[in-house]
């Protein structure tokens, strides 16, 4: 039988009571930190260095108990656990903190023709330029919608944004609304390495776009009428850069603001 590990593995955030345990909570089980706490946040860390998405490391699913299905973590690979344990060893975290910034050595892929690393240097450059570009739209998005936006959905809690990550397969990422029983679509972007920039989408129609967007954002963006191509995703805005990433995600707002999309009630931050 394959090793359970809890369906929130790679979310450690210092102080969050279910990573660090609650100190004034009732029970022990309450007070106790997370058995996996350490590899959690090794975790995080070997996505930083490798920069691959949670998706290519572990998977989720249902297992059936006395109490309903349980979602838990199951790793991809078999190594996965020896790499958790090596990026603890390497960055001296204990209780999930790192205390050395000692540098570890990755293992390198193998040998390739020069002119295929050339190419591979240029895409990767321009990759992530590209993700930087994302960060920056993501963040905006989640500081005009005031929500907190979690890496992956099984870290996110009714109300919170949520990340989903399809880099490594397809280039294409999109950003979810986590609701009561479903998820609610809010804009997905696919990379263009070559150019160092992203293709946004929105899931909003096409009118409430037109009615609700700044004249002035139109007119910048140039959006494309997407309707009936990509499921939620209905406008098609290319070209993107940080600087039109902002505009995007006001503009997102201001159709948001103006159509309730019906999204849950935000969480206030701690």
């Amino acid at each position: 039988m394959e090793k359970r590990m809890p369906r929130c593995l790679g979310a450690f955030e210092a102080d969050d009571p279910q990573c660090d345990g609650n100190p004034v909570g009732k029970t022990k089980t309450d007070k106790a930190p997370c058995v996996f706490r350490d590899r959690c946040a090794a975790f995080v860390r070997l996505m930083t260095l490798t920069k691959k998405p949670r998706e290519w490391y572990v998977r989720t699913g249902e297992e059936p108990s006395d109490d309903g299905p349980r979602v838990y973590t199951y790793a991809n690979h078999a190594d996965f656990e020896q790499q958790l344990n090596q990026q603890i060893d390497a960055y001296g975290i204990r209780d999930g903190r790192i205390t050395s910034t000692k540098p570890i050595k990755l293992r390198l892929a193998a040998a390739r023709p020069k002119a295929a690393k050339v190419r591979d240097k240029q895409i990767e450059k321009g990759k992530q330029k590209a993700r930087e570009v994302a960060q920056w739209y993501v963040k905006r998005i989640g500081e005009k919608l005031k929500r907190k936006v979690a890496t992956f959905e099984q870290a996110a809690r009714p109300g919170d944004l949520f990340l989903v990550d399809k880099s490594e397969t397809s280039g294409y990422c999109a950003l979810y609304c986590k609701g009561k029983g479903r998820k609610h679509a809010v804009t997905s972007f696919i990379y263009k390495p070559l150019s160092g920039q992203l293709e946004v989408r929105l899931a909003v129609s096409w009118d409430d776009y037109i009615a609700g967007a700044p004249a002035l954002a139109r007119d910048e963006l140039k959006a494309l009428d997407h309707t009936g191509k990509d499921g939620a995703f209905r406008v098609r805005i290319r070209d993107v850069d940080t600087g039109r990433a902002g505009i995007i995600a006001n503009a997102l707002y201001r159709v948001l603001k103006r159509f309730d999309p019906g999204f849950p009630e935000a969480r206030p931050e701690k």
